[in-house]
């Protein structure tokens, strides 16, 4: 064959591909929003703190587990990042809402003797390294990073390696309350000192399209009286100040207020219906912004 003819066959294969391909797989809807997903190099998802509340984000990720949104970089505070290594170790849906229902509190504390808090995270360290065979942040099937605060310097850490059990202590420990955790020659406490929604540490992992899940207290939603309750009103409104920013980062920001259920009659059912519902009302906007990213 001839230089000529061989261009002119070479010209033709694209063609011929593309045939093929549109005989094999009809172009559908389904099929474009797939392809536009696609084009987006790295999604990521802040699962926020928020203690009781922390089982909106069972319906948040049950919403986008039906969307079958894919995404490959995952943060977490405090109830988060309970939520977050579960996620990220990609354990099924029904084992992660069965483990989101037995992390009661304070069922899952007992007392410290350290003088630094009055308990410790030790049972929930080991349900946790149950539910993940023991495996560390760093063996997890999708990157995960666990915020803690230094509480010497008051400096924010993102934890990517070693213990999962170990981070997610450290994320969930509120001063006072809990005794710091020891890692790396570091006492960490309370992820939602310095990242209460981990969106920025999700920039900083490389995310090119951020989600962020704000299921905080709000400082209006609970009356308060005496000295603890001064105190945790305090972390609440220096929380939803910092959150207020920091989402602020997201390309997606899923908030809700879901205090009210707390203490009412099937309330885990409530926070994991109005975490569906939350994620399903931003979902249109979420598909439009991913569409053109």
């Amino acid at each position: 064959m001839d230089r000529r003819r061989f261009l002119a066959s070479a010209a033709l294969l694209p063609a011929i591909s593309d045939a093929r391909e549109s005989q094999a797989a009809p172009l559908t809807v389904a099929s474009v929003k797939r392809k536009q997903l696609a084009r987006v190099a790295k999604i990521g998802i802040a699962f926020g703190g928020g203690s009781v509340h922390g089982m909106a984000h069972i319906g948040v990720l049950k919403a986008l587990m039906e969307k079958r949104l894919d995404y490959q970089l995952i943060t977490g505070t405090s109830a988060g990042a309970i939520i977050g290594a579960l996620t990220a170790a990609k354990l099924p849906f029904s084992e992660i809402d069965k483990f989101a229902r037995q992390v009661e509190w304070p069922g899952v504390t007992s007392f410290a003797w350290s003088g630094k808090g009055l308990l410790q995270h030790s049972k929930l360290r080991t349900l946790i390294d149950h539910a993940l065979g023991g495996r560390d942040l760093s063996a997890l099937a999708i990157p995960f990073g666990a915020i803690a605060t230094d509480i010497k310097t008051g400096e924010r850490v993102i934890l990517r390696s070693g213990s999962a059990a170990a981070a997610i202590s450290a994320s969930c420990s509120v001063p006072v309350v809990f005794e710091p955790v020891r890692i790396d020659e570091r006492d960490l406490v309370d992820g939602g000192l310095t990242e209460p929604v981990p969106v920025i540490a999700l920039r900083e992992m490389g995310a090119d399209f951020v989600i962020g899940v704000d299921l905080a207290f709000r400082p209006s939603e609970d009356a308060f009286q005496g000295l603890i309750d001064t105190a945790f009103q305090t972390m609440h409104i220096m929380a939803n100040a910092l959150a207020n920013l920091q989402i602020k980062q997201a390309d997606v920001a899923i908030r809700m207020n879901v205090h009210h259920f707390i203490g009412k009659e099937n309330a885990n059912e409530q926070l994991v219906a109005a975490g569906y519902a939350a994620a399903m009302a931003a979902w249109p906007e979420m598909a439009a912004k991913l569409s053109k990213h």
